[in-house]
C-alpha cells in the first residue's frame, strides 16, 4: 500500500477531479457530504485527510471505486462521463483540445509519463500551464481529448527528444499495464498474445477512434491491419498520423510481447501502403 503523504496526495486529488468531473462546487460537494466548504476545501488541498466515512460517500457522489482511485489517485471506468455530457464537466480545457476529440487521456498516459521523465517538474508545469488545460484533467482515463493535445506534445520545446524518437520512447512504457488503467488486470487475465490483441480490440473506445483494426486468424497464426480512419485535414496532420501509427503498432508490439506468458514472435508488417502487426502460431 502507498505511504501516508502518496495516499494524502491521492484523496486531494481525487475530491478535486471527482467534483469536476460531476460538475459540482466544493459548496455542492460540502451539501452532498454533510460537512463544511472549508473542509472540503482542505480535503483538496491536501491539508486534511478525509474520515473513511467522507471518503466513501464522495466515492458514491462521484460513481468511482473508492479502493482503487484511492490507491491509484486516477479517475477510471466513471460513469458519469462515460453516459453523461462532457461540456457539463468543471475542468478547463481550451477550445483546440475540445474540438474533434478522438482520443482519451488514456492513450495518451505513456507519452505524458515520458514527457514527464525527460523535464523538471517545473518546465512540466509551465508547459501545461501555457496551453491552458487544466492539470487534473491528465488523471481521467475515460476524459476525452483533441487528436491536437498529442501534437502539442510530441512538438513541445520542452522535450529532449525529437518527435519520433520521443514517440518510440514512449511507445515502450505501453507494455506497463499500470498505464491502462481498470483494463490492465483485464490483459493480465490472457495467457497468450492474440488473447491480448483480442482484449485489445474489444477495447479500441476506451483509447481513441482515429484508427480502424481488422484481424484475420489463419492456420494459428494472426494478422491485424491497423488503417487509419480520419481524413487528414493537410500536409502536417498527414504527416503527424503517420508517425503515430508507428507509434501504434510498436505501443502494442509492447504491450503483447510484455505481457504475454507465450514467447511467440510479434512483428510490425507493411504490406501494399499497409501496416499492421503480425503474431506467431499460438501452440
Amino acid at each position: 500500500m502507498a505511504n501516508t503523504q502518496t495516499l494524502l496526495d491521492n484523496t486531494a486529488r481525487i475530491f478535486r477531479i471527482g467534483r469536476k468531473v460531476i460538475g459540482h462546487t466544493q459548496v455542492d460537494v460540502a451539501t452532498a457530504l454533510g460537512v463544511s466548504q472549508g473542509t472540503v476545501s482542505k480535503y483538496e488541498a491536501g491539508i486534511l485527510q478525509p474520515s473513511a466515512l467522507d471518503w466513501f460517500n464522495f466515492c458514491t457522489l462521484v460513481n468511482i471505486d473508492s479502493y482503487r482511485s484511492l490507491k491509484d489517485g486516477y479517475i477510471d471506468n466513471c460513469s458519469r462521463i462515460q453516459e453523461g455530457p462532457h461540456q457539463k464537466m468543471g475542468f478547463t480545457l481550451p477550445k483546440r483540445y475540445r474540438e474533434r476529440q478522438h482520443l482519451m487521456v488514456r492513450e495518451v498516459l505513456p507519452l505524458v509519463n515520458t514527457a514527464r521523465a525527460e523535464v523538471s517538474d517545473e518546465q512540466w508545469a509551465a508547459w501545461l500551464k501555457s496551453t491552458k488545460l487544466d492539470p487534473d484533467y491528465l488523471y481521467v482515463y475515460d476524459a476525452p481529448l483533441s487528436l491536437s493535445f498529442m501534437q502539442d506534445l510530441v512538438n513541445a520545446d520542452v522535450l529532449r527528444s525529437k518527435p519520433r524518437r520521443f514517440l518510440e520512447k514512449a511507445a515502450k512504457s505501453a507494455g506497463d499495464l499500470g498505464l491502462h488503467g481498470n483494463l490492465g488486470p483485464v490483459y493480465n487475465l490472457e495467457t497468450d498474445s492474440q488473447g491480448i490483441v483480442r482484449a485489445y480490440l474489444n477495447k479500441t473506445d476506451l483509447y481513441e477512434d482515429v484508427f480502424s483494426y481488422h484481424a484475420v486468424v489463419q492456420a494459428g497464426r494472426m494478422r491485424l491491419t491497423i488503417e487509419p480512419r480520419l481524413p487528414s485535414g493537410n500536409q502536417d496532420e498527414k504527416a503527424f498520423l503517420d508517425i503515430y501509427l508507428d507509434y501504434k503498432l510498436e505501443a502494442l508490439r509492447q504491450l503483447v510481447t510484455e505481457n504475454s506468458r507465450q514467447n511467440v514472435p510479434v512483428q510490425i508488417f507493411e504490406d501494399k501502403n499497409r501496416r499492421g502487426l503480425e503474431i506467431g502460431l499460438v501452440t
